[in-house]
């Protein structure tokens, strides 16, 4: 599953204090902390994915790690599932559903803001 980040939008509002000249109006760059939070997410889909069905090994310890990870109801880690979906305005219980291969029959990647 891959998962693009929307054009234009911040990672935190206030991660202006990051970058000392703050956000360019009409850039269509993306700033790097929504690149990470992307890329953290579509890693631990990745690992569910392909190591889905190991059983042993480092496959299973990638699979077990993204699994744990997106159960999690953590919210005091800023790259938490639930603070990264709330940062990307995704439904956690839907993503969380569909990675887990829980869906049923629900629109997947669905935004809270759309």
């Amino acid at each position: 599953m891959k998962i693009q980040p929307p054009r234009n939008q911040r990672l935190i509002n206030s991660s202006d204090r990051m970058n000392r000249d703050g956000p360019q109006s009409g850039s269509r760059e993306v700033c790097p902390e929504r690149q990470l939070a992307v890329a953290v997410l579509s890693q631990a889909a990745d690992d569910l994915r392909k190591f889905r069905h190991a059983r042993r090994g480092s496959g299973y310890s990638l699979y077990a790690d993204a699994r744990k990870w997106i159960t999690s109801n953590d919210r005091l880690w800023p790259y938490s599932f639930l603070n990264l979906c709330d940062a990307l305005h995704l439904a956690a219980d839907v993503i969380r559903a569909e990675l887990l291969g829980n869906t049923s029959g629900r629109a997947s990647l669905k935004s809270r803001t759309a």
